[in-house]
């Protein structure tokens, strides 16, 4: 028994072109095909353009060679995420003694201006840059779990302070796009009463903007102080029963210390924390006598939502031990880590400072050893406070320009460092794919990489691979959080649906391990192995269909399958859109044409199987009469069937006839899985119907109206055709990688020559188109099964951790899938 490969590849975007337009209306969206369009954003505290767009999909584990002639150089594997522990509540997230539990990214916006920014530049909305669906589909497909928004408050800045409807609707409208990518937000407000967003531009005054600008009276003013309090009880009130929202953070970067109560007639430009609290301790500078008021605020509203705090000189690590921690246990301190500024805000043409290297660090116009042993003794500001308050806290902005030297292990080290500390934590930032600010403000965007003349994207960069390797131990999500007194489960629960689930649908609700064995010669010993295991869902062939295989007991399987300690759904693989020259029905004169229908060859390699055209009769005959495969299927008592190869509306040949015959291949392939569910469904309700592979298909609502749910296969891992080699070849991470040098020389030899043979492999798609079509079926309501070939027990790990921390069910096996695999906890 052999198992085709899944989609065609590059070539379904080319099909998809051609097709499109004959499906139902359902099926035409501007998702199919995709853009991979990508953008930016600016660091804080600086006038320093910055940006981060990063490219969609997991990481790209190591294929370590088997034998001599595999040697290759490659990338290290990631490690396995820490095991899920369960929450008591959303405060159980930022616990350092069982984190980290949330590594993301910043996302920024800011009000526009269109005075200042143009009619385009900042995007055609009250607030800007815009984000999409997309720009969140890719920051959670890479791993990332969890979104600072940092953002304008919901009151006006001047008096009398009302709330900004239009900040509330985008605020909204970023949460749902936040929650439809399955992670987690925090509330970030950069602005408010009396608090402008130019104070984060201080050095830009007089440049493209005057001082009229400039609002940071708060300092001041009581009143607006008051206002902030007011401002916070509204937005505690509004989102305290949002799942996603996990932490209100009071104010980006407090900076009285700087700008007083106005930047131009009363600056203070204290930078010593003791000189500061000397002389303004307990006066409406001290930013330690309002947040007080304004968790009150909150508080009166919302007992439980996680508060975040800096402090004040922008939240640096040098002002923490001032922040006056007061009693709440329900509070989490935060500090901003760009230090040293001179180095990671150096300029592309400077080098003064280097990493691991020199940099005057302290500003005394001498240079000093910058280093690991440089960062673990600033961080030790952290470790004394978290010993002397035990107080969650958390690194909630951190990054570095792009091309400094030594960047990426700048970047390593740091996060490293937070890793050891349990310190959840967000990097600048995750950038929109507005095309203009992207063009404009990258200096922060690690996916253009280190040479700061390069404004797109590349393949690939040791910086991505760092920044991805970390937000890969990610394993918790809105979707699999466990909190205390929820009803307990090991796997992924059925996703929410907007209406009461198909009692097909209802019967998968449940299904957190599932086994996928084809193999025809399926022994007495294995069927007793799968008996006894705990699996909940089995996937099997329809092994009487195998001519070798006529007698074989498949209803007394089904029956022992049903009976088990740990009773199974039993579903039916068959191949609807390709013809098996082992299966009953194949006849001894038949050949590529004869009959018509027989189209060609499997363009992946395996032997003995032919794609269809699947809307002849006597194709649908052989399964859909009286006396065809699916009555046997559902007379041997299966619960339902896996469809595979839906995709034959893409193949080449395919193609050709249904021109021929002038029907449009993709409809009749709706049509074939509707006649299909129709026909078991008749006999049996709640008959399952899954269909595996054609991803793409989620933007089409009829087709997904048939199928209970989808199943992917080599979402991260392939093998090869007739299992040569059987598994651990990782696709390409990214749209940008595929077919690149960079990530054809880092395949193993064997998974190399899949590459180099096979155009249609999926060796030359990514991840990325995958987790893009699967995330929009999962948003409308579809389990998700994924399947990928690994036998190396790091990818197996990384895979499983990874799919279920997106909300798959997932299954990992070699490529012919013809071995028993006991279940992975």
């Amino acid at each position: 028994m052999v198992l085709k490969k899944g989609p065609f590849a590059r070539k379904i975007v080319i099909v998809l072109l051609i097709v499109v337009l004959g499906c139902t209306s359902s099926c035409i969206n501007d998702n199919l095909p995709r853009s991979t369009e990508h953008s930016a954003t600016t660091p804080e505290t600086t006038s320093v353009p910055s940006t981060t767009s990063v490219p969609t999909t997991p990481i790209q584990t190591t294929t370590v060679p088997t034998t001599p002639e595999d040697e290759i150089s490659s990338p290290a594997p990631i490690k396995s995420p820490p095991p899920q522990p369960e929450f008591a509540d959303k405060m159980d997230l930022w616990n350092l003694k069982s984190g980290p539990h949330l590594r993301g990214a910043n996302i920024y916006q800011r009000r526009v201006y269109p005075e200042l920014d143009g009619p385009d530049f900042m995007g055609h909305n009250p607030v800007g840059p815009p984000y999409t669906q997309e720009d969140f589909s890719r920051l959670a497909a890479l791993g990332a779990n969890y979104v600072n928004i940092s953002h304008p408050g919901l009151f006006t800045e001047t008096p009398p302070y009302t709330l900004d409807q239009n900040i509330q609707d985008n605020l909204d409208n970023l949460l749902d796009m936040i929650a439809k990518a399955d992670m987690f937000a925090v509330i970030s407000f950069r602005t408010g009463p009396s608090r402008s967003e130019f104070t984060f531009m201080l050095e830009d005054v007089g440049d493209w903007f005057d001082e009229s600008y400039l609002n940071d009276t708060i300092w001041q003013d009581q009143a607006a102080q008051d206002a902030w309090g007011a401002m916070w009880r509204y937005t505690a009130e509004r989102y305290r029963d949002n799942p996603i929202v996990i932490g209100y953070d009071l104010m980006v970067e407090p900076n009285s210390n700087e700008v007083g109560s106005d930047f131009i007639n009363d600056r203070l430009d204290i930078w010593d924390p003791d000189e500061f609290y000397a002389n303004y301790e307990n006066t409406l500078y001290d930013w330690n006598q309002l947040y007080p008021l304004i968790i009150a605020a909150i508080r009166e509203v919302d007992p439980d939502t996680p508060i975040l705090v800096g402090g004040n000189g922008y939240s640096a690590v040098e002002w923490l031990p001032y922040l006056k921690v007061i009693s709440n246990p329900h509070m989490v301190c935060v500090v901003h880590q760009y230090a040293p500024h001179q180095y990671t805000h150096q300029w592309w043409n400077s080098r003064d400072c280097t990493y691991p290297g020199t940099c005057d660090t302290d500003w005394d116009g001498n240079k000093e050893q910058l280093d690991r042993i440089w960062l673990e003794n600033l961080l030790s500001t952290i470790d004394r406070f978290m010993a002397k308050y035990d107080v969650a806290i958390a690194v909630n902005e951190f990054g570095v320009v792009r091309w400094v030297p030594g960047a990426t292990e700048f970047m390593d080290d740091q996060m490293d460092l937070f890793e050891q500390r349990g310190m959840n934590y967000a990097l600048w930032s995750w950038e929109t794919s507005w095309k203009l600010y992207e063009e404009e403000v990258d200096a922060f965007n690690f996916r253009y990489g280190p040479d700061p003349h390069n404004h797109k994207d590349i393949a690939s960069s040791d910086m991505i691979d760092v920044i991805i390797k970390y937000w890969g131990y990610n394993t918790i999500r809105p979707s699999n959080v466990i909190f205390a007194g929820s009803d307990p489960t090991t796997g992924t629960p059925a996703p929410p649906a907007t209406e009461t689930p198909s009692p097909s649908e209802a019967l998968l609700a449940h299904v957190s391990h599932w086994l996928y064995m084809i193999d025809v010669n399926l022994e007495p010993e294995i069927v007793e192995r799968i008996v006894t295991s705990t699996y909940d869902m089995v996937v099997l062939d329809f092994i009487p269909s195998e001519e070798n295989n006529t007698e074989y007991p498949m209803a007394e399987v089904v029956t022992q399958l049903h009976n088990a300690p740990h009773p199974k759904l039993v579903i039916a693989y068959i191949d609807i859109g390709e013809a098996e020259e082992y299966r009953t029905y194949w006849q001894a004169d038949w050949r590529v044409g004869n009959p018509k229908w027989i189209a060609g060859e499997d363009p992946d390699g395996w032997e003995g199987n032919f794609p269809v055209a699947y809307w002849y009769n006597e194709w649908r005959d052989i399964w859909l009469g009286k006396k065809g495969y699916l009555q046997a299927i559902l007379d041997a008592g299966f619960d339902g069937v896996y469809l595979d190869w839906i995709e034959a509306y893409s193949d080449d040949n395919v193609i050709t006839l249904a021109k021929r015959d002038d029907v449009d291949p993709l409809e009749e392939m709706v049509r074939w899985v509707k006649d299909i569910a129709e026909f078991t469904r008749a006999q049996q309700s709640d008959f399952i119907v899954i269909a595996q592979n054609a991803a793409e298909l989620a933007v089409c609502d009829d087709y997904l109206a048939i199928v209970d749910a989808v199943a992917q296969e080599q979402v991260w891992f392939d093998g090869g055709a007739d299992n040569n080699p059987p598994g651990d070849c990782p696709l390409p991470r990214t749209e940008a990688e595929i077919d690149t040098e960079s990530y054809r020389t880092s395949l193993s030899i064997p998974c190399r020559r899949c590459f180099d043979n096979n155009l249609n492999s999926p060796l030359h798609t990514s991840s990325e188109e995958y987790l893009h079509y699967l995330a929009i079926a999962k948003d409308k309501g579809k389990i998700i099964f994924t399947v990928d070939y690994a036998l190396k027990s790091e990818n197996i790990a990384w895979v499983y951790n990874m799919s279920r921390a997106l909300g798959f069910v997932s299954f990992v096996s070699n490529r012919a899938l013809d071995r028993y695999i006991e279940p992975w906890d």
